[in-house]
């Protein structure tokens, strides 16, 4: 049997099964299927978890941009990383916890983007 790097054990499992029941034509035909199979599950579970920190990231700003706007959050017009004083942006460094934020500028915060 091929060495397979499968998270899925019912596919595992399954694959064993092959070897038993299917000619040898037809098994590496089958195995090919599973493996496709197998790609596409964890492509979902990728874009299903990107999705929930997407949706997680859309409410933390939603919730700063209401609260900027009834006056219960003050925005800070100077830099916390490097004190310019100029149009600061609200960065989270965690996304659960919404009012945790640091005012940074534009250039700083592209790089503490690029920096995590």
């Amino acid at each position: 049997m091929t060495d397979f790097n499968w998270h899925n054990p019912k596919l595992r499992k399954l694959a064993e099964q092959i070897t038993i029941f299917f000619p040898a034509k037809l098994r590496a035909q089958y195995i090919e299927t599973l493996e496709d199979a197998d790609d596409q599950y964890a492509l979902f579970r990728y874009h299903s978890s990107k999705r929930k920190q997407q949706s997680l990231r859309k409410s933390a700003r939603n919730a700063v941009r209401y609260a900027i706007s009834m006056g219960r959050l003050q925005r800070s017009d100077i830099c916390s990383e490097c004190g310019r004083r100029v149009k600061v942006e609200a960065h989270h460094l965690d996304y659960k916890k919404r009012f945790e934020i640091t005012w940074l500028c534009r250039d700083c915060h592209v790089d503490k983007h690029r920096v995590s």
